[in-house]
């Protein structure tokens, strides 16, 4: 479901606190030319805070909303009939986290504090210390935010260690990027298999994948073809073979003769 898989997209890029991302309403998001900006209540007070790749995936989920003109009406709602246009609940949402969980096959609990963690630990190693506690939504000077630059700190221990040798190299951890699609031009995150624009292919190993499939559908068609028209070919050269047993009409033989 799109409102689904928005709704913890916005979660995750946004580092939000489960409170701030379901008391946010349509009239939370503004919409530039590249991006959005989506404004929630935190601990702190408002904060407005960019998201790129959520800037389509929203622009289409506003479209299916059922009160979407409505600047008060809550963004993420259900569309089903006995509960369409009520807002999600804290309740709905940890269930939500669950099976999703569940169906990827993780065996330890999944908190939903887990994705702001897991975006927080990220930024570190790319903004400064006030930038980290802007886009948290901490008080300047908090200890939050020196918990988690000390995670960077620890990185650069690490590459500090890497260069004379004393750590094994680590393939980087690298913030999501946006892929454009060769056909259209659309941005895209990066690892999305179709483009939400044209539908054109984007990863190679699927394209791949597909081709192969197809390739298989082709000579699997091919061979039946070329079965059916055994078996035809059989049918017909059976037919020939076997003399009719149908008795000539009367009077044909005298009607031959008389001519």
């Amino acid at each position: 479901m799109l409102g689904t898989r928005l709704c913890f997209t916005c979660f995750l890029k946004g580092a939000l606190r489960p409170g701030e991302l379901l008391s946010m309403n349509v009239g939370s998001v503004e919409f530039k030319d590249t991006h959005c900006l989506i404004t929630v209540n935190g601990k702190t007070g408002l904060k407005r805070i960019p998201l790129v790749v959520s800037h389509k995936p929203l622009l289409e989920w506003l479209t299916l909303h059922p009160r979407r003109s409505d600047p008060t009406a809550p963004l993420w709602c259900s569309l089903a009939t006995n509960y369409k246009g009520e807002r999600l609940s804290y309740r709905h949402f940890r269930l939500i986290i669950k099976r999703l969980a569940k169906r990827a096959g993780l065996k330890k609990p999944v908190w939903p504090y887990i994705f702001r963690h897991t975006t927080l630990t990220a930024l570190a190693k790319v903004f400064t210390e006030a930038r980290l506690e802007q886009f948290a939504g901490w008080v300047h000077g908090s200890k939050m935010s020196s918990r988690y630059v000390h995670f960077s700190a620890r990185d650069l221990e690490e590459a500090v260690l890497e260069l004379h040798g004393i750590k094994s190299p680590e393939k980087s951890v690298e913030l999501p990027k946006l892929i454009a699609c060769p056909r259209c031009g659309e941005n895209n995150a990066l690892g999305t298999i179709r483009c939400a624009e044209c539908g054109y292919i984007l990863d190679k190993n699927f394209a791949t994948k597909i081709e192969g499939e197809e390739e298989r559908w082709r000579e699997e068609i091919m061979s039946r073809i070329e079965r059916l028209e055994k078996s035809i070919q059989k049918l017909l050269n059976t037919s020939l073979q076997t003399p009719s047993s149908n008795p000539p009409l009367a009077g044909a033989g005298q009607a031959s003769q008389t001519s």
